[in-house]
């Protein structure tokens, strides 16, 4: 049974990176879609003045169709006008501002009864600079939160960096988004890239994505490596948002888990950005997809492909995540008597 809640396409990424590029290219890759565009500060969209037919209350109407929305004012008073636009569009397209971490942004579509109601979120796109992404990720903490966030990565201008320094990049953003599908462009194009309907917030695509991780990955050291355009000193850091994940034969007791993992979210809300797994429950005989983003979380039945078996897989996304200490956290919850 298809979601008749409107999808929501979140694009974040730092200053500079192109998403006004990118939202151009989407409305036109996209001829059929009734758009509404969501902007922080409808000055600074680049969409050509041209298009704009009429507008009134901060909302714009395209000549493509599509609605245009600045975000001077509270996102869920702009949320409610769209509500009363019914049919009128069927995708939202929402760019935060490239200094602000996308949190606030996904979690206003998680909380709230009526938001949640009408609105679902598709996925959280993040587009990155591959010229200026080492840096960045070492001077601003909200370049790494938005690759935590993230469930789709375009690595863009990667024709202006080394082919080396690329693959850096990569193992990079692999350590700090593991399960986000991570695609290279130049120009914000996205042509042959399908980033709209992807349904990433959705149990199946969430339960699949988390198959599909090795739960033997660790944090990577990456030592970095400069283009030729450029010298730097290389060096090696850990950076603090890191992922780790975990899987267990066997199902774990259901009243240990609820009561576990919503205090884990609580006392962690600062540090814990994502939590996504696939898990069996004792006398239960389907498995389950977790999905966290901070202190809200959803459980749900998989609808999904599974060999069979009893399974219990988790990946954290975080800062300075303790691996030992959820090791043995994660146990505690197996079904049976409690480890000693």
């Amino acid at each position: 049974m298809s979601d008749p809640r409107l999808p929501v396409t979140i694009i974040t990424g730092f200053l500079g990176a192109g998403k006004t590029t990118l939202l151009n290219h989407l409305i036109k890759k996209h001829p059929d879609k009734r758009f509404a565009i969501i902007e922080n500060e409808f000055g600074d969209i680049g969409i050509d003045g041209a298009l704009i037919v009429e507008g009134s209350d901060s909302i714009f109407e395209l000549s493509n169709g599509c609605i245009c929305c600045t975000l001077n004012n509270d996102l869920n008073d702009t949320l409610t006008k769209l509500m009363a636009m019914g049919e009128r569009i069927n995708h939202i397209l929402v760019e935060t501002t490239g200094i602000a971490d996308p949190l606030t942004v996904v979690q206003s579509f998680l909380t709230g009864e009526a938001v949640q109601r009408y609105f679902r979120i598709d996925s959280v796109v993040c587009l990155v600079d591959a010229e200026h992404l080492a840096d960045l990720m070492e001077s601003e903490p909200e370049v790494r939160n938005q690759l935590a966030m993230s469930d789709v990565v375009l690595l863009n201008k990667t024709d202006r960096v080394h082919a080396d320094y690329l693959a850096t990049l990569r193992k990079t953003i692999s350590q700090m988004s593991p399960m986000a599908m991570l695609h290279e462009t130049t120009f914000a194009d996205v042509s042959h890239i399908d980033i709209i309907d992807t349904n990433a917030y959705g149990g199946r695509q969430v339960g699949t994505t988390v198959l599909r991780f090795d739960a033997t990955h660790r944090p990577l050291v990456v030592s970095n490596v400069m283009a030729p355009a450029f010298e730097k000193k290389a060096h090696t850091h850990r950076h603090d948002i890191t992922s780790e994940g975990f899987e267990f034969a066997g199902s774990f007791d259901i009243q240990r888990f609820n009561a576990w993992i919503q205090g884990f979210l609580y006392f962690n809300s600062n540090t814990v950005y994502r939590v996504k797994g696939l898990v069996s429950f004792a006398g239960y005989d389907q498995l389950f997809v977790f999905h966290a983003v901070r202190g809200t979380f959803m459980l749900e039945k998989y609808e999904g492909n599974f060999p069979g078996g009893e399974i219990c897989k988790m990946v954290f996304i975080g800062k300075f995540l303790d691996r030992e200490l959820l090791q043995n956290s994660l146990e505690q919850l197996l079904d049976g008597p409690m480890p000693g």
